[in-house]
């Protein structure tokens, strides 16, 4: 048998052997014709797989990554993915020209792929030999609480016990200081203002930590400040433009409008300088405007503040989770965030270096983000986000 053959035969019993069951993937091919080499990284969610290709040095131009897949346990025919895509953002990521990314889409959870890899020139050709990995998908399996039962209501007192709907207490911030892996959080209907939380505290996969309101989504969180909407004295400051304005004790970046007749809401838009919102151009539009202790808000021809009422947020975010894994948020509405950056943004709900989170069947409006991720993404199931 000649050199060449032994060295082909020897490659290809190479291949057969290697298999990668762990994620994420990492596998180093040889290119049997220029000695480049590429790595593979395999990163699965619940539904999806991304997949990095980086090589060794930079191939050439008009090379074509491609992706086949199918399940392991299937007998059918491989699927075609999505091309995987070349990077070249040289300065912001150095390297880059040598990575190729890409990612496939509506898998099933917990179920393992098989996925081929092949490089082709721009004449069709194979660049490299083919390679094919295994990936499996995230088990979607999300149990109910088995622990404690703290109780949150409107009539409770964060002095009580907590274990009871008549023991109450009176604060989703003060239910997140006693609660363990396996607990549930139940908030009883009606409306709380609460926001700036943070939960630090993890559950386990078996033993999850769930937060939660009735199923008709009763129990809201709110970040307005009544407060705040009571001290506001509105005047009628020009006429001719149909603006009013009031003494504003607080000064939220975000602010919403709601009409009283329809109890429809909208985000006022927000000038910052006063003089572009005295324009007549902008005769007719929702607007505001601060300018030293007061308040502007134009209104289109006609309607008063009377049909109105301005909800002024007071808490930058709801709910922080914050390094913790396997927490459940369930059946909520959270409306009117927003007042301003802080070290967790602005947003309803953050995530930020969670695992395997939940949020299901929760309905958000009137925050300038809902939910936003940072670290390993959690699931969204079943839940409203509304944009208006």
């Amino acid at each position: 048998m000649s050199h060449a053959k032994r060295t082909s035969n020897l490659f290809a019993e190479v291949l057969q052997v290697v298999r990668f069951l762990v994620l994420p993937i990492s596998v180093t091919i040889q290119h049997g014709l220029s000695g480049a080499e590429f790595d593979v990284v395999c990163t699965p969610t619940f539904e999806n797989i991304g997949i990095e290709v980086r090589f060794s040095e930079p191939p050439p131009t008009g090379i074509k990554g491609l992706l086949y897949y199918k399940p392991a346990d299937s007998n059918s025919d491989f699927l075609q993915g999505h091309y995987l895509v070349r990077t070249f953002h040289y300065d912001a990521y150095p390297g880059s020209d040598r990575l190729f990314c890409g990612s496939l889409f509506r898998l099933q959870p917990d179920t393992e792929y098989v996925i081929r890899i092949r490089f082709e020139d721009a004449s069709g050709k194979l660049f490299v030999p083919e390679k094919t990995v295994r990936a499996r998908t995230r088990r979607d399996y999300f149990p109910p609480a088995s622990g404690t039962t703290w109780h949150v209501s409107n009539s409770g007192n964060d002095n009580n016990e907590g274990t009871a709907e008549d023991k109450a207490f009176r604060t989703l911030a003060k239910a997140l200081t006693v609660v363990r892996p396996g607990d549930q959080i139940f908030i009883h209907s009606g409306v709380y203002h609460e926001g700036n939380l943070i939960l630090r505290t993890s559950g386990t996969p078996d033993k999850p930590i769930v937060i939660t309101g009735p199923p008709d989504r009763s129990a809201v969180l709110d970040g307005s400040d009544p407060a705040a909407l009571a001290e506001m004295a509105w005047e009628l400051y020009d006429q001719s433009k149909n603006i009013y304005r009031a003494l504003t004790p607080l000064k939220p970046v975000y602010l919403y409008i709601v009409e009283k007749g329809t109890g429809r809401a909208q985000h006022l838009i927000k000038f910052v300088n006063f003089s572009a919102f005295l324009d007549d151009r902008w005769q007719g539009c929702l607007c505001c405007c601060y300018s030293g202790d007061y308040l502007y808000v134009r209104l289109p021809g006609g309607e008063s503040m009377e049909e109105y009422t301005v909800i002024l947020p007071k808490y930058s975010t709801c709910l922080a989770l914050v390094d913790t894994s396997d927490v459940q948020i369930r059946n909520l509405e959270l409306r009117f965030y927003g007042y301003g950056p802080n070290q967790y943004r602005t947003c309803a709900i953050g995530l930020y270096g969670t695992q395997r989170c939940l949020i299901e069947k929760c309905f958000f409006h009137h925050n300038p983000a809902s939910i936003l991720f940072f670290g390993d993404n959690g699931r969204i199931r079943d839940t409203v986000i509304q944009c208006p």
